[in-house]
């Protein structure tokens, strides 16, 4: 995505060392969904899975791992994988490595996330018509 995101850039006349760090952020995120999308759809290879699709009950187990090649692990100890993917989505990803072993796990309703102006701002700028949204 690095050429890309530089194309991008001169094709915008955007430039890269000027920016704020959310909207580097905004363009490098969709100009990495853009190249996933052309790649997907040139290559015919990977698969796209929407948040909708990730969160929904067995679909990791039952789609994306086996697509991933885990079709004997899966059938080996189903109940095993069942486990480390639940585990897996609720440990929270900013404890992983924090000393003592002091997991932290996720839980959407203890968790209130303040989304900034300038966030706001640079994700509408870079990533509200993405057309690589639209083809997901």
């Amino acid at each position: 995505p690095s050429s890309f995101l530089a194309q991008k850039a001169i094709l915008l006349g955007i430039d890269l060392d000027g920016m704020s760090q959310e909207d580097l952020c905004a363009l490098y995120l969709s100009t990495l969904f853009e190249v996933a999308i052309n790649e997907y759809e040139n290559s015919e290879t990977g698969k796209l899975v929407s948040y909708a699709q990730l969160v929904e009950a067995g679909y990791i187990t039952d789609v994306v791992l086996p697509f991933l090649g885990l079709q004997a692990e899966i059938d080996a100890d189903p109940a095993m994988v069942s486990a480390n993917v639940e585990t897996t989505l609720t440990t929270k990803s900013n404890t992983r490595g924090v000393s003592g072993n002091k997991v932290q796990h996720w839980n959407a309703n203890d968790e209130v996330v303040h989304i900034s102006d300038k966030v706001r701002a640079a994700s509408a700028l870079f990533l509200g018509n993405a057309e690589a949204f639209e083809r997901m």
